[in-house]
């Protein structure tokens, strides 16, 4: 029979095996249940939008035209009211070739509901952004009036979620037209920016004058390579 002695040792080391198993177990546990930090754009490996092409989406009307010159930045409002339905026309062109069909309901034809129903739900190609145009993700919840129009606009559909392009940048500065998109994910119930982002549109070294590029032919080939990166977002080619 083994001394007492190395039982006792023996049943020491178990203990202290087991509670080292313990420990190391809580803390593989805790590393895996740590929630991911949001975080802001497009510059991780998956995009926040891949998950969403086979569920119901509202894609808002582009709400902002602003433009860069030697001048400065202004916002483009006559001719952004003309130019922004080209946008619109081109993210939904270039979303429905990835497969969002049915399920998303584009510009057109939320603001086609919106006017069915008397003007009652709002006009979708003016909300009340100014106060977001810059706001990142997070749980502070949209301003009134925003908040109400978007809940109520989204209502008309079977969708939860929305997408605001809220302000498109032209610039057509040193012989190139390159630009961005303010883009957001919203989650209508809860009234909460879920994602925002700013979407480059590819450069083009086009020595192009600042009313060439607001004709509808120039603005139209600037809106295709950003409906392009918005597509890639929800699903990349």
């Amino acid at each position: 029979m083994f001394p007492a002695i190395t039982v006792m040792t023996y049943r020491n080391l178990t203990f202290r095996a087991s509670l080292g198993a313990l420990i190391g177990a809580a803390l593989l546990y805790g590393c895996a249940s740590a929630p991911a930090t949001p975080k802001e754009g497009s510059g991780t490996t998956t995009s926040p939008l891949s998950g969403m092409i086979g569920r119901h989406m509202v894609v808002f009307p582009g709400q902002y035209l602003a433009l860069a010159g030697p001048a400065g930045t202004w916002d483009i409002t006559q001719e952004g009211r003309s130019l922004l339905p080209i946008l619109d026309e081109e993210i939904a062109d270039a979303l429905r070739k990835r497969g969002a069909n049915n399920n998303w309901t584009f510009g057109r034809e939320i603001t086609a509901r919106a006017d069915r129903n008397g003007g009652l739900a709002g006009d979708p190609r003016q909300l009340s952004v100014q106060a977001v145009r810059r706001n990142p993700a997070g749980d502070t919840p949209l301003p009134e009036p925003l908040a109400s129009q978007i809940r109520t606009l989204v209502s008309l559909t079977n969708a939860r979620y929305a997408l605001l392009p809220i302000e498109t940048h032209l610039d057509n500065r040193n012989g190139e037209r390159k630009g961005s998109l303010r883009l957001l994910m919203v989650d209508a119930r809860t009234a909460r920016i879920v994602w925002a982002g700013d979407i480059t549109a590819p450069v083009v070294r086009d020595p192009v004058t600042a009313s060439d590029a607001l004709t509808p032919f120039g603005f139209r080939q600037f809106a295709r390579g950003l409906a392009n990166e918005v597509a890639d977002l929800v699903v990349s080619q």
